[in-house]
């Protein structure tokens, strides 16, 4: 399901991102066609309310690229957390669907707690079932980050930056 979301999401976003490529060129190209029609004789100021305009829709491609680079991380992300086709045991690491697990929990929880992982030993590697362990910390962050806002609610300061919450991995050797 994880993964069908993530390429029903990823086609639009990538063709998105294509206009916007395609649209930054054409317009390019026309604000370098009216400068060459510009001369001695034109107007300053309506040479720069032109330019003005340009740059307006510049800005406005700008939003519309880093809004389709945000979608692309989301798809990668989504597709890292539901490891399409690895429902058997393998040998991978802890670490390796960690980072795009949190990130699904960022974006949902961006404005009121801060994540940060500190990653001891990211080469550390053994036999386990990377999607099931992904939902476990799917589910184990989504709880704290659910705990840290209830904790908020009860103390009657909502306008508190609710918290952090810190994650660490490490490796024990037996």
């Amino acid at each position: 399901l994880v993964s069908g979301i993530a390429h029903e999401i990823n086609n639009p976003a990538n063709f998105t991102g294509l206009a916007a490529e395609n649209v930054g060129r054409d317009i390019h190209g026309l604000q370098r066609f009216l400068a060459s029609l510009s001369d001695e004789n034109s107007d300053p100021a309506l040479l720069a309310e032109i330019n003005a305009r340009f740059t307006r829709i510049d800005t406005q491609l700008t939003l519309v690229r880093d809004g389709t680079e945000r979608l692309a991380g989301i798809v990668r992300d989504l597709r890292s957390f539901s490891r399409v086709g690895e429902s058997d045991a393998m040998v991978a690491g802890p670490d390796d669907g960690l980072e795009a697990t949190l990130n699904l929990v960022r974006a949902q929880y961006r404005d009121r707690v801060a994540i940060t992982l500190n990653r001891a030993n990211p080469e550390a590697r053994g036999v386990c079932n990377p999607a099931a362990l992904n939902q476990v910390f799917m589910n184990l962050a989504v709880n704290a980050c659910q705990a840290i806002l209830e904790k908020q609610t009860q103390s009657g300061r909502p306008e508190l930056p609710a918290g952090h919450l810190r994650i660490a991995t490490w490796l024990e050797r037996n």
